[in-house]
């Protein structure tokens, strides 16, 4: 403000000196040049003019101070806002990868829950064909009618269930010690054809035994040079041992086969039962219980089986009646359990001479009875005179004691010219055994031709 007026003050005057030194009055114009109050004037200006400098310098000084401070403000937060949002950037990259990292983790246990569960469904399956195979077999061997049968079937499942195995199967004997190789399936070197039940681990602890390379488990004498892995399964039915199986492989069984394995020894083993349970009650509907022998009622009917059959075939057919001579003295003399010792041994030399295609039957006391289908009266009178000297050599005991020597007598009779039925040949075999008592006994007599007879 002060240095507006003093400029414009100061214009006033130079206009005003122009003005004289324009109007001719050129002294004048320089005596008001050199005016000291003039040269105040000026000096104030130039004062004015230096503060303000100093006053602009100063504010210029604030100004760029203010501008530097808000230029660093800038570049800071600038800086911070760079390192915030390169923060931000690495939390959400983080993130990303966290959520790929999942994603990734999460398709992978899905991959390997489909695997497994493709193995499981394959798995299923196998248990579901090996399930209805099992209840196929179990079908087959209850319809079964011999053990050959029961055997041979099931050793025909395990043949096609495992084609590149080889198998043995083997059955107790008599003698519940003994074991005998009833089929074999492969490889038949590798299994021995007899042996004893102490031979075989799997009978020894009642229970399957698996053994083979890098098992501790000991070896079964019963097996030859297997190089492989093998398993014996004991057949084990109602509390009784059976048999046994006895499966080799190149490499080690997995639990599956071997299961399944186990399932078709339970199901062979409890048909095996259940046929000798069979077997048993037949026996006893149709076999004298002391002597083994087929008994009477299986006798009649055997010969009407037998005489349709000859009839038919045109064959002959010959039937004997058998007598032990003087039996009840021989009872009387050395008791009931004598007599039952004498009976059981004539009756097992009767089973020993006899063809395999005889019948021997107990007719009844110290009787009995040959059916000899196919054979004529002279192979039967043949047969029956081999007989009659073998029983002259039985040596039977009782309670350890030697018995008396016996004889037997025996008639014989051919159908049909004996008899034209069974019940009339076998009448015709017993009155011809009834000659060979009344006319001394020991001996074998044919029955009479009719036309003989009426001679």
């Amino acid at each position: 403000m002060a240095l507006g007026t003093a400029i414009t003050g100061e214009l006033e005057r130079m206009s005003g000196i122009i003005a004289t030194t324009t109007g001719g009055h050129q002294i004048q114009a320089e005596t008001m040049l050199a005016d000291p109050g003039d040269n105040a004037a000026i000096r104030k200006i130039r004062v004015l003019i230096d503060d303000m400098q100093v006053d602009e310098r100063a504010l210029l000084t604030a100004r760029l101070r203010n501008v530097t401070f808000f230029a660093w403000a800038t570049l800071a937060s600038s800086a911070v806002g760079v390192l915030a949002i390169a923060a931000i950037l690495l939390f959400v990259l983080r993130l990303i990868r966290r959520e790929t990292a999942r994603r990734e983790a999460t398709e992978t246990s899905l991959q390997d829950s489909n695997q497994k569960l493709g193995v499981s469904l394959e798995e299923l399956h196998r248990y579901n064909v090996a399930a209805q195979a099992v209840s196929v077999l179990g079908e087959l061997l209850q319809t079964c009618r011999s053990t050959g049968e029961a055997v041979a079937i099931a050793g025909r499942h395990l043949r096609e269930t495992y084609p590149q195995a080889s198998f043995s199967i083997a059955l107790a004997g008599t003698n519940r010690g003994e074991l005998e190789r009833i089929t074999v399936e492969g490889d038949g070197t590798l299994f021995s054809p007899e042996f004893r039940a102490t031979d075989c681990w799997g009978l020894r602890r009642a229970r399957l035994h698996q053994a083979g390379p890098g098992s501790f488990e000991p070896c079964c004498d019963h097996l030859h040079n297997t190089g492989g892995h093998y398993a014996c399964v004991p057949l084990l039915a109602q509390g009784d041992t059976l048999g046994v199986l006895t499966v080799a492989m190149d490499n080690a069984i997995p639990d599956f086969d071997r299961q399944n394995i186990q399932t078709v020894c339970e199901q062979l083993a409890l048909a095996l039962a259940n046929l000798g349970l069979q077997e048993s009650l037949r026996n006893q509907s149709v076999r004298d219980p002391l002597t083994g022998l087929f008994n009477r009622r299986f006798m009649d009917e055997a010969m009407e089986r037998e005489t349709t059959r000859a009839m038919r075939g045109k064959q002959p057919l010959t039937v004997a009646m058998l007598d032990i001579d003087h039996f009840k003295r021989f009872n009387d003399t050395y008791g009931h359990e004598g007599g039952d010792a004498l009976l059981s041994a004539f009756a097992k030399l009767l089973t020993k001479h006899a063809r395999r295609e005889d019948i021997v039957c107990r007719y009844g006391g110290e009787e009995f009875a040959i059916i000899l289908p196919g054979a004529s009266l002279e192979a039967a009178a043949a047969r029956l005179e081999e007989i009659r000297l073998a029983v002259k050599s039985l040596q039977a005991t009782s309670g350890g004691r030697p018995l008396g020597a016996v004889s037997m007598s025996a008639g014989i009779a051919l159908f049909p010219r004996d008899g034209a039925t069974a019940a009339q040949a076998l009448a015709a075999a017993d009155a011809a055994l009834y000659r060979a008592k009344h006319e001394g006994r020991d001996r074998v007599i044919c029955a009479q031709a009719p036309e003989k007879q009426s001679a």
